[in-house]
């Protein structure tokens, strides 16, 4: 789609500029083309609200404020708005007079920002007042809810806050924010409990805020649950059913590319269930990256290489800091094997899978928490010492052949039940993207985490039938970008509009942002 622009003076002569529509220029990832297309737009015709919206928040991400304010100004109606949200988000509030003009009694939005800049000018009346009536009017705004939670826990009321607070973890799961005012709601409420419960969650979703640890340590000195949490967690460990027999992957697991997924990093220590004879063997620290067949010939082991150990076991995998060993026990405290290099848990049959119990996972994202989970392959243990004596962690390591770690990637990535060619696409598309960024976190000791950091990484848990299908109709098929595995990075909706590579991260891609040929842009087919 071409469009002209304004008439413009050059030197003596006046030439007409033909301009690509800068929404295409936005798609492609030049926003500042795409500025100075909606600039030309508006110059041409000043009244055109979807050029003026979207320069506005162009303007507002770049963080050019004043200017947005300036250009949001002329806004009406319902895109007025923007002009409200780009003030609020400059001055951080709003006056009477403009509060006043947003009072639109039928508009959820409009409400819920005006109630938005009277609560950051602190009148806390009226931010109640218009969050109410936002949510009569959009009942789904969940951000209108958490601001009553925390009016409410301002003021004392800490049912109210739980109830609001709550309603937000229902409505909008992936506000994180949530976490930590609703523990405090719950703590007021005396209720110590599910207050720290929380608290530990919100330290895994939100790494960043510092003060939440802290918090959480003071509440544990206070209301000691911590020994009746752990008599609880034993006594789960023990009465948990022994890991599940998977159906061994077709093809050899020896020769096609293994992949190393960091489970867990900074851990002192952590229990398991292994689910059948098995063996602990130490890993040099040069092998750790070789596939299976090129360890075992490179170490010269063999199917009789170390103590077989009876399977279903519990298990617990410490550093001892005095000794700087790791140290695998059973779960009576009987030491199995101790060694300061990396250790191996490996079977003799593929199809045994290992529980790993109270696994932390998604730090830093909304779905952030605990749970027991079991996987397939190998475990893997990886010491990291400081050079002060008595001090160090371990990194816990699960390695497995490709295939079957798309096996819980793809339904992870992709519901089971789209279509069979939908699934197939995904598959080779988390191939590609998990063979080309393999070396990613080596420095950390592996090539990807579990979370969507990286791709979201269950264990067998995380299994359908119909995408372990997938997989294997595809098996080994790659995209390439040249001679490398393509970065094929992938969203789970792009609202019909792609964003290029380039405008994400920057640099040169062959992913460049398309459009779906059924969207309409600015009034006319794509």
């Amino acid at each position: 789609m071409i469009r002209i622009a304004a008439t413009v003076l050059v030197g003596l002569s006046l030439i007409v500029m033909p301009v690509v529509a800068a929404d295409q220029l936005w798609y492609r990832g030049d926003h500042a083309g795409a500025v100075a297309g909606y600039r030309a737009l508006l110059e041409v015709d000043p009244d055109d609200t979807d050029a003026r919206v979207n320069l506005t928040l162009l303007l507002r991400e770049a963080g050019q404020l004043e200017e947005a304010v300036a250009v949001s100004a002329q806004l009406a109606g319902r895109s007025r708005v923007h002009h409200l949200a780009t003030v609020i988000l400059a001055a951080g509030g709003a006056d009477e007079d403009l509060l006043s003009s947003f009072d639109s009694a039928g508009d959820g939005v409009l409400l819920f920002w005006s109630g938005l800049a009277a609560f950051r000018s602190g009148q806390n009346d009226l931010a109640e007042e218009r969050f109410s009536r936002a949510l009569q009017v959009t009942p789904e705004l969940a951000y209108a809810r958490y601001f009553q939670g925390l009016l409410a826990l301002g003021r004392g009321d800490w049912d109210g806050a739980i109830e609001h607070l709550e309603g937000v973890r229902r409505l909008e799961p992936n506000l994180t924010s949530a976490f930590a005012p609703l523990a405090q709601a719950y703590y007021q409420r005396g209720d110590a409990t599910e207050a720290i419960a929380l608290l530990d969650r919100a330290a895994i979703a939100l790494p960043w805020d510092t003060e939440i640890p802290s918090l959480a340590a003071l509440w544990r000195e206070e209301y000691p649950v911590v020994a009746a949490r752990e008599a609880s967690a034993a006594q789960r460990r023990r009465a948990v059913a022994q890991a599940p027999v998977v159906a061994e992957v077709t093809g050899s697991r020896q020769t096609m590319p293994w992949v190393r997924v960091g489970l867990a990093e900074n851990v002192r220590s952590i229990y398991l269930k292994t689910g059948g004879p098995y063996r602990i063997v130490p890993v040099p620290d040069d092998l750790v990256y070789r596939n299976a067949a090129q360890r075992e010939a490179a170490r010269g082991e063999t199917p009789d290489s170390g103590e077989r150990l009876p399977g279903g076991q519990v298990l617990q995998v410490s550093l001892d800091g005095e000794t700087r060993a790791l140290t695998v026990s059973s779960e009576e405290g009987e030491v199995l094997v101790s060694a300061t290099q990396p250790l191996r848990l490996v079977y003799d049959d593929p199809r045994h899978t290992t529980i790993l119990f109270d696994v932390t996972y998604g730090h830093g994202q909304f779905s952030a928490g605990r749970e027991d989970r079991w996987y397939r392959g190998e475990m893997e243990f990886l010491p990291f010492l400081r050079s002060d004596a008595g001090t160090g962690t371990f990194t816990v390591v699960n390695d497995l052949p490709i295939e079957e770690y798309l096996y819980s990637v793809v339904p992870s990535e992709m519901p089971a039940w789209w279509p069979p060619a939908a699934l197939e696409a995904q598959a080779v598309a988390a191939r590609s993207y998990t063979l080309h960024r393999r070396d990613r976190f080596r420095p950390r000791g592996f090539d990807l985490v579990s979370s969507v950091l990286s791709a979201f990484y269950r264990g067998v848990s995380g299994e359908h039938p119909r995408t372990t299908q997938a997989v294997e109709a595809t098996r080994g098929q790659v995209l390439m970008d040249g001679s490398r595995p393509l970065d094929a990075v992938y969203s789970a909706n792009s609202g019909g509009i792609t964003e290029s590579a380039r405008s994400v991260w920057g640099g040169a891609s062959v992913l460049v942002g398309v459009v779906d040929p059924r969207v309409r842009i600015r009034g006319k087919k794509a």
